[in-house]
């Protein structure tokens, strides 16, 4: 899912200023690569430029569709997004390119839907939801969001209920609450059984499991909540192996969620100091702040397409997106008829703008 951009979205501009002297209606679409992360306290989803973080709009409006607390996102096999909400008990379904509201995928309290945490498409295509507090992780039919059954029943699993498929195809759930013996317990990803415990750390921490990703070199890494770090266990047998990210570093505060971006990179939900973090994804060293961003919910990397338009005749327009370096809020530029080179250093509008997207070509 991801690639290169530059050559496609060099193409898709070409075509669409050669549409234009021809006086055809020309709409383009360069996929652009983003980070979409949910705000759990301001109910929407913003999308951030993954290889700079600059902020790149409020692609989910707050409240749309009614979106409460979103806890967690991902992307579905239709190429749509999907937020839990929290406050409402549902699934909310948005347009992967747009971010349009769509429906609720899975309606409030369907199958006693109470608290949802995360979300994630199972190998089978389904839908799996952790409901915070109930100690499941349900199952919805991934076609239609009809309530399939409660998959994974364990009581070990009461408060936040983090998880992931791994490799294996099975699950991987941390432990919140329960027992002051916080361990990775693993599921049978098959028919929902309880297989064994995973990892347990080591030396003991006695901090919340808070995500969990399993990285490109297989092994499976997981927040400690109120630990500020991370730890890195054997991928196939369970074996503690290091705390990849030490407490604190880089101002980790409340680590939450994770995830390895296409740079091979660990990107870290840091909820205590509103930040999303970057560490480096082989020695776990701190790079930067990808992002401020208050209360981070989920890193969801995912391709969003960059749009031109044009019209039969008359002035024909290009909107490129800036943003204010100190205020980090983006405005939609027009550019009228002229030839135009946008770069990140040849076009400032104003002191403190510059351009987000690297794109050329000529306008008549």
């Amino acid at each position: 899912m991801n690639r290169p951009i530059s050559a496609f979205r060099s193409l898709s501009l070409t075509f669409a200023l050669l549409t234009v002297i021809a006086g055809v209606v020309p709409r383009a679409e360069a996929d652009v690569l983003r980070v979409l992360v949910a705000g759990g306290g301001t109910n929407n989803v913003l999308s951030f430029d993954a290889k700079t973080g600059i902020f790149a709009g409020t692609f989910v409006p707050p409240g749309s569709g009614g979106l409460t607390a979103p806890q967690d996102l991902t992307v579905g096999p239709d190429g749509k997004l999907y937020v839990s909400s929290f406050s409402n008990g549902s699934v909310k379904r948005y347009d992967g390119k747009t971010g349009k509201f769509l429906d609720a995928f899975v309606p409030s309290g369907s199958g006693g839907l109470a608290h949802p945490d995360q979300v994630a498409f199972g190998p089978d295509g389904n839908l799996y939801v952790s409901d915070r507090f109930s100690a499941t992780i349900k199952r919805y039919k991934g076609g239609t969001g009809a309530f399939l059954g409660d998959f994974v029943s364990d009581s070990r699993l009461g408060g936040f209920v983090e998880f992931t498929f791994g490799p294996d195809g099975n699950i991987y759930a941390g432990m919140f609450n329960c027992c002051g013996d916080q361990r990775i317990l693993r599921f049978n990803g098959t028919t929902g059984a309880f297989m064994d415990v995973f990892g347990t750390g080591a030396p003991f921490l006695d901090a919340a499991f808070a995500g969990l990703a399993f990285g490109p070199d297989g092994n499976l890494y997981a927040s400690r909540f109120h630990g500020d770090l991370v730890e890195r266990y054997n991928g196939t047998t369970g074996v503690f192996i290091d705390t990849f990210v030490s407490p604190g570093s880089g101002g980790l505060n409340t680590a939450d969620e994770l995830a390895f971006g296409p740079d091979g990179n660990l990107y870290v939900d840091s909820l205590g100091s509103n930040k999303i973090l970057r560490y480096n994804g082989t020695t776990g060293a701190f790079i930067n702040t990808f992002a401020p961003m208050s209360s981070p919910k989920g890193v969801l990397f995912a391709q969003i397409p960059l749009n031109v338009f044009g019209a039969v005749g008359g002035v024909h327009a290009i909107n490129v997106l800036c943003w204010n370096a100190t205020t980090r809020q983006s405005l939609n530029v027009v550019l009228g008829p002229q030839n135009w080179n946008c770069t990140a250093a040849g076009l400032q509008l104003s002191p403190g703008d510059s351009i987000v997207e690297v794109v050329s070509g000529v306008v008549n």
